[in-house]
């Protein structure tokens, strides 16, 4: 499901690429290999400050637990 709606999206917006940021536990579950996306060598970081001293630290230390999305903000 997930791939036939990015392919919807793009095609609506007439995209060449799709790129996509996602852990390597969620790329195996969703199978990014095998529909053909590819790993990238850029280096990309995450930089969080827990402002929630009720959080459990291990939310933001496991990755597998992650959601996250990426706004690049220079296309404001």
């Amino acid at each position: 499901i997930l791939f036939s709606h990015l392919k919807v999206v793009a095609k609506k917006n007439n995209c060449e690429v799709v790129v996509v940021m996602i852990n390597e536990p969620w790329s195996k579950k969703y199978g990014f290999k095998k529909n053909f996306f590819i790993k990238t060598p850029a280096v990309f970081s995450i930089i969080f400050k827990i402002l929630n001293n009720n959080l459990k630290k291990e939310a933001f230390t496991d990755s597998s637990l992650w959601h996250l999305t990426w706004l690049d903000s220079d296309d404001l």
